[in-house]
């Protein structure tokens, strides 16, 4: 799950949270749209845990289960916000990702928000 976050949801969410910016090209939108496509994958295999040390335990957890499901939310708020289009739709599934990403780090893996 640890190189899951790094490789492909870090990535996607950081993408995702530059929506600040505000996408306004073809391409920047389908950017979007892509980084919410490979947050709802990754996001699927989160939920359903690992080959690290702890990660099927974490997975069985309620409080993992309910960050992941918030996740999934959010990323299915921003591929319909990306799809149409919808900067404040874009902004506001951002809003919504980061408490359970937070959330999440903070329970399972506090060296990240501490920056370790």
């Amino acid at each position: 799950v640890m190189e899951l976050m790094q490789q492909t949801i870090t990535p996607a969410t950081n993408q995702l949270w530059s929506a600040y910016r505000g996408p306004s090209t073809p391409a920047e939108w389908r950017a979007m749209e892509e980084a919410a496509v490979t947050l709802l994958a990754a996001s699927s295999l989160t939920g359903a845990g690992g080959t690290g040390p702890m990660d099927n335990a974490w997975a069985a957890e309620p409080a993992w289960q309910g960050f992941n499901a918030a996740m999934i939310a959010a990323g299915r708020a921003a591929l319909d916000a990306s799809r149409n289009q919808d900067l404040d739709a874009l902004l506001a599934a951002g809003d919504i990702l980061l408490p359970p990403c937070e959330g999440c780090h903070q329970q399972f893996n506090p060296a990240v928000i501490n920056g370790q």
